[in-house]
């Protein structure tokens, strides 16, 4: 009896281990959950694209990215407006933003460069292009909200020794190729295309200095 007791309580030990450990696990998941919608620091990697946690401003991943990648390196941090999604997390230096594969158009984009004046106009459908914003130390916001008119094309500029990179998702023509202009040159780099129809749907910028 006192055997079976002993065994018994054996098992009894091991299963509240296992108890414990999966409580554990499922808190660890949660806490993962949790960060996931904390903003994204500035730490660890010094280059490369970079997104940022939800409620984050592109004026606060800007200077998050300054932090991380220095003063030194031009940075252009963005963020888009989409269908039916509303706005999404701030992108900076080479991510994605918009959606690709659901067919949802980009309707507007807020946009923001360190260290240089920049310029951004964006191309809605059945207004042609909107009209030319510049800043310096300052976000730009180009396209509409509410209005149910995607945007086509996306035109960016930034003064001063820089190229300009970037390359565009559109309806049904899936990735197009990637655009640049050279240094010093004043052409702004276009993302998308105009007079076809066709929504923007997602697009990357780069500045390379």
């Amino acid at each position: 009896m006192n055997r079976f007791i002993h065994t018994g309580g054996k098992a009894m030990k091991a299963l509240v281990a296992l108890s414990t450990g999966a409580v554990l696990g499922l808190t660890g998941l949660a806490d993962a959950g949790i960060a996931q919608e904390r903003p994204a620091t500035a730490t660890g990697r010094t280059s490369g694209p970079m997104t940022y946690g939800k409620g984050v401003t592109v004026q606060q991943a800007l200077k998050a990215e300054v932090a991380r990648r220095g003063a030194a390196a031009y940075s252009v941090c963005y963020q888009a407006h989409v269908a039916y999604l509303n706005w999404q997390n701030v992108t900076c230096n080479g991510g994605i933003a918009g959606t690709v594969g659901r067919n949802l158009a980009i309707e507007a984009v807020n946009v923001a460069v360190s260290g240089a004046t920049f310029c951004v106009e964006a191309h809605i459908r059945d207004k042609d292009w909107q009209g030319e914003q510049c800043a310096r130390d300052q976000w730009l916001h180009v396209g509409t909200e509410g209005q149910n008119r995607p945007m086509e094309a996306l035109r960016f500029w930034v003064g001063g020794p820089t190229k300009e990179v970037g390359q565009a998702h559109v309806q049904d023509w899936d990735w197009l190729g990637v655009v640049a202009n050279n240094y010093d040159s004043p052409l702004r780099i276009e993302l998308g295309t105009t007079g076809r129809g066709l929504m923007l749907e997602a697009f990357t910028l780069q500045i390379v200095n």
